[in-house]
Formats: structure tokens, C-alpha cells, sequence
């Protein structure tokens, strides 16, 4: 073999193997799970056990980053809009008008909260009453499918009614 084919062949041996790479490297990219983390949410905040009968309870986001960022929080159904400032690997924490919460059932209202944030954060939403909270992890537009389960009590005492609840928030006009 000439000195010219091995080095052509010696090419062809090294291209193939950043081929093969660069296809493991896109499948896993493509494969990949998404994100509690971004940029864009919207989500709701339910009645707290306790609050069915006695009001609402007091509601709040905790954000945090990877990076410093900043964004906006909006409910257009109150007019509330605030600006919100994360430091990288800290958590601030925004409190939300208890108006926000949605306290019946069969309704369309305009309570959903949206966040927009410059880079990527991660918001858990809480709504704490006396003796008890409910907690929860938002997740961003771009992990939202088009397929989801209801987990649900099946009935008991639990609250006024036994039922459990669901939300469903319109993140796009369509």
C-alpha cells in the first residue's frame, strides 16, 4: 500500500470515528428528558385543603438559577405583574396575591400565572395555610406534551366533597 493510500485511509479511519460520535452525541441530545428548567410557564395555583371553607392561604414562588437572571411574574385576570431578580444558586422568593388561587369548580377564569424569565430558572409554587401546604414544581413550556394523566383521589373525606382537582391552563391560542 502506497503512502498516500494509508494516509487517505488512516483520514477515512478518524472521520468515521467523529461520525460515529457526533451520532451517539445527536441520539442522546434527541432522547433527551425535559426540564424542570426555563424560560416561559404558566401555571395555577388549586385551593388548599383548608382554605375550601376559610379562605385562601398565602401564596408564593421560590425561583432559583443556575445564573443570575431576571424576569416577570403576571396574572392578567388581577392586573398583577411584578419583576423578580435570581442570583446564580440562590432562591428568591415572590409572594402572590391570594386572589390568584382558584376557589371553585367548572370555572374559566384568567388566574393562570406566567412567568418569562431571561435564562433558564426552576420555580416551585407553595400555598401554605394553618396545619397545612401544598406544594409543586412548574414546568416550562418546553416540557409541556400534548398527553397527561389526572392523579386524583378516587373520593373520602379528605376535604368538603371527597373529590379531588385539576387545572387546566391555556398556554397557547389555538
Amino acid at each position: 500500500m502506497s503512502a498516500l493510500m494509508k494516509k487517505y485511509v488512516r483520514h477515512f479511519g478518524l472521520w468515521m470515528l467523529v461520525a460515529v460520535i457526533t451520532g451517539i452525541a445527536m441520539a442522546n441530545v434527541a432522547n433527551a428528558e425535559p426540564s424542570s428548567a426555563g424560560k416561559e410557564f404558566y401555571f395555577a395555583f388549586q385551593p388548599n385543603t383548608q382554605t375550601i371553607d376559610s379562605g385562601t392561604g398565602n401564596l408564593s414562588l421560590d425561583i432559583s438559577s443556575q445564573q443570575d437572571t431576571q424576569g416577570i411574574v403576571e396574572i392578567a385576570g388581577i392586573g398583577f405583574s411584578t419583576s423578580f431578580t435570581v442570583r446564580a444558586n440562590q432562591i428568591t422568593t415572590i409572594t402572590i396575591p391570594t386572589d390568584a388561587q382558584f376557589l371553585g369548580d367548572g370555572i374559566v377564569s384568567r388566574l393562570a400565572v406566567h412567568v418569562i424569565a431571561q435564562n433558564d430558572v426552576s420555580i416551585y409554587g407553595l400555598n401554605s395555610y394553618r396545619f397545612t401546604s401544598d406544594g409543586f414544581l412548574a414546568l416550562p413550556l418546553n416540557a409541556l406534551g400534548q398527553e397527561y394523566y389526572a392523579l386524583a383521589y378516587g373520593g373520602g373525606a379528605l376535604r368538603k366533597g371527597g373529590s379531588s382537582q385539576t387545572a387546566i391552563i391555556g398556554a397557547f391560542n389555538n
